[in-house]
């Protein structure tokens, strides 16, 4: 579940991350230097100025599950947002959307069960990603330790089978100043699919030549 991964604590991990990266083409930026790539995925999250990759927090196999990619904030304090993208695994083949999208409203349901936050307001749309369909969720919540205010802006879409959460949470009065720069990112959200290839107008064939003898009717 990638709020319980959001929540867990992560060891750091960081030579494995770059030999990772090194050996998968897939983390070499050169034409997407406009973008971050999601290891694993076909995922491409526009870069926007002050977010920076976070390779100490990634599992250990982006391409099976859990933390593919985190950005955090270049001058973090304590409760900065940070933004997540979480896979679930690979055996968990043909999830529904729908069924996606609740079992993770559950998630934060069941913390409210329990006494960790109080939930304020919850809004839902649906969204396209390439013709992809997906959710974006917004919460408003109080952790009740702390009494802490929360905004966390979701992301849910189905890929090739599997379920991803792209999840920006951060105190709320750290939230709120960069919320457009947030927008930016989660709306600019797009697939690296591979260009269609053109077709080549067909070339028309040399015309064969016209024997005038034969028009008309003239045999002479």
């Amino acid at each position: 579940m990638w709020l319980k991964r959001l929540l867990a604590i992560s060891w750091p991990r960081l030579v494995v991350i770059i030999f990772y990266c090194v050996a998968n083409s897939n983390c070499s930026q050169g034409e997407n230097s406009d973008y971050f790539v999601v290891p694993g995925t076909k995922l491409l999250l526009p870069r926007q100025p002050g977010w920076i990759q976070d390779y100490a927090t990634t599992d250990e196999d982006p391409t099976y599950s859990g933390i593919a990619l985190r950005l955090i904030r270049q001058h973090s304090v304590t409760g900065s947002p940070r933004m997540d993208v979480v896979v679930d695994s690979k055996k968990t083949k043909n999830v529904k959307l729908d069924d996606f999208l609740k079992q993770n409203l559950r998630e934060l349901a069941l913390l409210e069960k329990n006494g960790n936050i109080r939930i304020e307001s919850v809004n839902k749309q649906p969204i396209k990603i390439n013709n992809q369909k997906g959710y974006r969720v917004r919460h408003e919540y109080i952790l009740l330790a702390g009494e802490a205010a929360i905004t966390q802006l979701s992301t849910f879409i189905i890929l090739e089978g599997r379920g991803i959460a792209i999840t920006v949470v951060g105190r709320t009065e750290l939230y709120t100043p960069l919320a457009r720069n947030i927008e930016a990112m989660l709306t600019g959200i797009k697939l690296n699919l591979p260009q269609p290839k053109v077709k080549e107008p067909t070339k028309p064939k040399n015309p064969q030549p016209i024997d005038l003898g034969k028009l008309g009717g003239n045999n002479n």
